[in-house]
C-alpha cells in the first residue's frame, strides 16, 4: 500500500490567484460540488495533476457499490467544469472510528469490493484508490493493525492482489447490461497464465444476495478468496455470493 500527501497532486508552479487548494472531502454534499465547480470556474485546477476526493459510503455496512454514485456526480460536476483530471480516492470521512467493526466476514468481502469498485470506476476518471488509515486497529474496517496479523480482509486483499498482478482490464459491467442477474457484477481481465499467454478472467459477486451463474464457455477453474479452487467446464454453474469468486478460461 502506497499512501500520498495532497501536495504530491500537483505541479511545482506558482499557484494562480483565487481559492485555495484543498481536495474534495463530503462529495455527496450540493456545497461540497458548487465549491468543486468555482474551484475550477478559478483555474484553480490548472496546474493540478489530479484531484483528490474521498468516497465512502453512507453507512459503514452499505455496500462498497454504493460509492459509484459519488464517483458519477464528482464526475458529472467535472464534466460541468470543463476539467478532465484523474481523480484519486485518498481517504473516507473523518468519522469512520466512531462507527462500530464490521462483522469479520463483511469486512472481508467489503475490502475485496472496495478495490473493485474502483476499478469498475476507472471509466469515470477514478484513477486510485487508498485504502484509510492502513495500520490502523481501530476502525470498522482492518486489513492489519501495527503489529498484529493481517485480518481475513487483509488476506482476501493479497489474494486479490495475486489475482490481478500483471492483469489487464477488458470490462467492468453489472446486472441486466451484461446479461446477468441485475444483483451481480463483473470485472472482466486479460492475465498471463505460467507461459505468459494472456487468458481472459472474469471476477464475479453481488452487491446483495446470491445468483446461480453458468461459467460460460471455455472456463476451465473457480478460485476462491481462501485459496481453494475446482476445475469446471462449460455445464458447471458456479453460486455467486458477496464474495467475490475468480473464473479463469481458455
Amino acid at each position: 500500500m502506497r499512501f500520498v500527501t495532497p501536495g504530491a497532486f500537483r505541479r511545482p508552479r506558482p499557484p494562480p490567484a483565487g481559492p485555495p487548494r484543498r481536495r474534495l472531502g463530503r462529495v455527496r454534499a450540493a456545497e461540497a460540488h458548487e465549491f468543486l465547480l468555482r474551484f475550477a470556474e478559478s483555474d484553480g485546477y490548472q496546474y493540478c495533476d489530479a484531484a483528490g476526493i474521498k468516497l465512502y459510503q453512507r453507512r459503514i455496512s452499505d455496500p462498497p457499490e454504493t460509492m459509484l454514485e459519488a464517483v458519477h456526480d464528482v464526475d458529472r460536476t467535472f464534466q460541468r467544469a470543463g476539467y478532465h483530471l484523474p481523480l484519486w480516492n485518498t481517504g473516507t470521512t473523518q468519522t469512520l472510528p466512531l462507527n462500530d467493526p464490521l462483522e469479520e466476514d463483511t469486512a472481508a468481502n467489503h475490502a475485496v469490493r472496495f478495490y473493485l469498485t474502483g476499478l469498475y470506476s476507472r471509466n469515470r476518471n477514478l484513477a486510485r484508490m487508498y485504502f484509510c488509515a492502513w495500520g490502523n486497529g481501530k476502525i470498522p474496517l482492518v486489513l492489519q493493525a501495527e503489529g498484529q496479523p493481517p485480518t481475513k480482509a487483509g488476506l482476501f486483499v493479497a489474494r486479490l492482489q495475486q489475482w490481478l498482478a500483471h492483469a489487464d482490464i477488458r470490462s467492468c459491467g453489472h446486472g441486466l447490461r451484461i446479461a446477468l442477474p441485475e444483483n451481480v457484477w463483473q470485472g472482466e481481465f486479460l492475465i498471463p497464465d505460467e507461459q505468459g499467454t494472456l487468458r481472459t478472467a472474469r471476477i464475479r459477486w453481488t452487491h446483495a444476495g446470491t445468483a446461480g451463474i453458468p461459467v460460460g464457455p471455455g472456463a476451465r477453474s473457480v478460485e476462491y478468496l481462501d485459496g481453494t479452487a475446482r476445475e469446471v467446464d462449460a455445464r458447471d454453474t458456479e453460486h455467486i455470493t458477496e464474495r467475490p469468486v475468480l473464473i479463469r478460461y481458455g
